[in-house]
């Protein structure tokens, strides 16, 4: 088993086996040839997850900008489906 994406695409490229990555984690692979995107039609019931905080905590800028970035990213995906 691998704890990192790192290595997980390391093996696809030397076709080791196949994987499903987060898309942003392979794009670049992928456009420059190194590994290639199969069809896939999931059938798997959505995975959800969430971001907690404690309210009266200082949040470091990078932390903040994660937390918009995934309002946003997640806010667009639902407009995407309706």
């Amino acid at each position: 088993m691998f704890r990192s994406i790192e290595a997980i695409e390391q093996c696809v490229i030397a076709r080791l086996g196949i994987a499903v990555l987060p898309e942003m984690a392979v794009e670049s692979d992928i456009r420059q040839g190194r590994m290639e995107e199969l069809a896939w039609k999931n059938t798997s019931p959505p995975v959800f997850t969430k971001i907690s905080w404690h309210k009266d905590k200082w949040i470091p800028p990078p932390l903040q900008a994660f937390i918009e970035l995934t309002r946003e990213t997640f806010k667009e995906n639902q407009s995407d489906k309706g």
